[in-house]
């Protein structure tokens, strides 16, 4: 986490990018990324046939972490059959 974290913190203090987002993330990466800067948004998979992300969308919520998922309506036959 640490050097994925380092260039978008480096560019987020020369002032060429406002937030910082992570993708695919656990809770336990998030709370290490946020000791060094507050996290915008969190991207990760999350539709009605995969709920794997249920913990990081609770822990998202309370702080106000934005959490957009990928596939959110799945696709094919899982999908159909709702």
């Amino acid at each position: 986490m640490e050097g994925q974290a380092g260039e978008p913190e480096r560019l987020q203090d020369e002032g060429k990018t406002v937030a910082i987002g992570l993708s695919q993330a656990t809770v336990g990466q998030i709370q290490q990324a946020r000791t060094s800067v507050p996290k915008a948004t969190v991207h990760n998979r999350w539709n009605r046939t995969d709920r794997s992300s249920a913990d990081v969308l609770e822990y998202c919520t309370p702080p106000g972490i934005g959490f957009i998922s990928w596939v959110p309506v799945a696709a094919g036959e899982l999908a159909a059959a709702a």
